[in-house]
């Protein structure tokens, strides 16, 4: 399958059934990786060609964190528990610009 294939067979809107919805994630999927590398997790993105631009996108998500107060540091009470997280990463195009941008 190429990108112009999986672009003209992309369905926008809210679908009720699981077949359809799931259809759209393996399309979606398969145009992330046709159309350059993306990494998967924090690991991948630091070993990447790209470490630079991964890292400058994560400073700047943690930064916009920070500036609308999604969270704040406590210190952890024993009965509690630290949730996990992760990194998603995506590229996206200017479309005036035609520049890339990092997002993380």
């Amino acid at each position: 399958m190429d990108i112009p294939f999986l672009l003209n067979n992309v369905q926008l809107g809210n679908f009720t059934k699981e077949e359809i919805f799931m259809e759209q994630e393996r399309t979606s999927e398969a145009i992330t990786r046709l159309s350059g590398k993306i990494p998967r997790g924090y690991k991948e993105a630091m070993n990447s060609d790209e470490r630079e631009e991964w890292m400058s996108a994560i400073h700047e998500e943690l930064e916009n964190m920070q500036r609308m107060e999604v969270f704040e540091i406590a210190p952890l009470d024993k009965k509690q528990h630290i949730i996990n997280g992760g990194w998603v990463f995506a590229k996206k195009v200017d479309n005036l610009s035609g520049k890339t941008c990092y997002k993380a």
